[in-house]
């Protein structure tokens, strides 16, 4: 025969039952349940932004660095049109401006890549080219496939030189 249950081991098997019942029935409370219990202090909580941009009047055109009117264009650049073929010969494929005799065309100039120097942090400088901003140092690959060669001051404003010679004035 079965001895009867002291007093507290009823105490106890009841609490271990409400204990797994509780258990087995919270992630199902929380799930149906989604209230906010303080919806009043997330109302009162303010964002702080340390750089206050609250006065910032920021429109960007881009890009923002536009190539000026008043540039001559490079003397180089063939400006044969090849779009057609005329009885004379010219407009034939290869008859532009070439290397010699040829006129393969090798001789064309691309133009480059259009960037300016946007400022000078820590060794770094930070360029801006048609697809955003760019950090680089010495050595990095520039978006005319030129490397960074150095980074100076000159004429009052920080430069930068270019292993195929160029240098580039910071522009505001």
């Amino acid at each position: 025969m079965k001895k009867p249950l002291s007093k507290g081991d009823r105490y106890l098997m009841i609490a271990v039952i409400a204990l797994a019942a509780a258990s087995a029935l919270l992630p199902i409370v929380t799930y149906l349940q989604r209230v906010d219990f303080n919806p009043a202090n997330k109302a009162e909580r303010k964002i702080i932004d340390p750089l206050d941009r609250s006065e910032q009047k920021t429109v960007r055109r881009f890009p923002s660095f536009r190539p000026s009117e008043q540039v001559t264009p490079a003397s180089e650049v063939d400006k044969t049109m090849t779009g057609s073929v005329m009885s004379n010969g010219k407009g034939l494929p290869g008859a532009g401006k070439g290397e010699g005799e040829i006129g393969d065309g090798r001789g064309q100039p691309f133009p480059k890549p259009v960037f300016a120097l946007r400022d000078v942090v820590g060794g770094m400088a930070m360029i801006e080219d048609a697809s955003g901003y760019w950090f680089v140092e010495k050595g990095s690959l520039l978006p005319d496939g030129s490397r960074l060669v150095s980074i100076g001051r000159g004429a009052g404003t920080w430069q930068l030189t270019t292993s195929s010679g160029d240098i580039i004035d910071m522009r505001r």
